[in-house]
């Protein structure tokens, strides 16, 4: 069995709580793209991410800027990631990808546990309401608009049961497309909560740069119930390069993983 308890956002889905430990520098605070320079910097590579993962302890002061729509301040473990890459496809067809959570089943990640490549969920869909009878069809990208929300749930084929999801739409033009993530049912392990409601938290922006070129940025946080349960730095990071490689339109196993082991 998958070894591994917590799935991505979605978006999450979709970046996931990670423990500290992972080699890399961690003077500088995360920086979003609407406060200018971005922190982890864009990398020069096409279909590549940079990424660098925090605790609170390491940034105690950070701030999230009014421009992420954050409400709550607390988290135990950040991971930003910053990525740039080439594409044809234009933002009714990124927001096409985003909300066909029922797509997300097609994912493949990189298990560094099982070492090969495998599905990263059982199920996922889209709701109607909070409710996993609400199940409905995929939302169109017509639907992706600015203040819209949208519901839905991911299974990891791991102990971790369905956990639901609140989408909201933060902008939405022609060049620039920012939408975050909230759970909204906790992350549960056997008699766990691992994650409690309102725990795990998503942000990302695709924005085009120059012709075909797109920038994607992601900032995620978890404030975690049972820190035991956080898993590994290099299966988070395969998740995290599953997601962007999904939203980005690109096959999953056409290049080596993230971090192999």
């Amino acid at each position: 069995m998958h070894k591994t308890f917590f799935v991505l956002f979605l978006v999450s889905t979709s970046i996931l709580p990670i423990k500290p430990g992972h080699a890399q520098s961690l003077v500088q605070e995360p920086r979003v793209p609407c406060t200018g320079k971005v922190i982890p910097a864009y990398p020069s590579t096409d279909q590549t991410f940079a990424t660098r993962v925090w605790t609170r302890d390491q940034i105690p002061s950070w701030m999230p800027p009014a421009c992420m729509e954050w409400n709550t301040l607390t988290f135990d473990f950040m991971l930003a990631i910053s990525g740039r890459f080439t594409n044809v496809d234009n933002v009714a067809d990124f927001a096409r990808r985003v909300v066909s959570f029922s797509t997300l089943t097609k994912m493949r990640y990189w298990s560094v546990s099982n070492d090969e490549w495998r599905p990263l969920f059982d199920d996922a869909g889209t709701l109607s309401n909070i409710g996993l009878e609400s199940r409905r069809n995929d939302f169109t990208s017509k639907d992706v608009q600015s203040g819209a929300q949208f519901y839905y749930f991911q299974d990891e084929s791991s102990p971790l049961g369905p956990v639901i999801f609140l989408m909201t739409i933060i902008e939405r033009s022609p060049k620039r497309l920012i939408f975050s993530s909230i759970n909204i049912s906790p992350f549960q392990v056997a008699f766990f909560d691992a994650v409690k409601a309102g725990g795990f938290d998503q942000y990302y922006i695709i924005q085009k740069e120059l012709g075909q070129t797109w920038t994607y940025y992601g900032l995620v946080r978890t404030k975690m119930n049972h820190a035991f349960l956080a898993p590994s730095t290099s299966s988070s990071l395969n998740r995290a390069f599953a997601y962007f490689r999904h939203i980005a339109g690109f096959n999953y196993e056409s290049r080596f993983p993230f971090a192999k082991e």
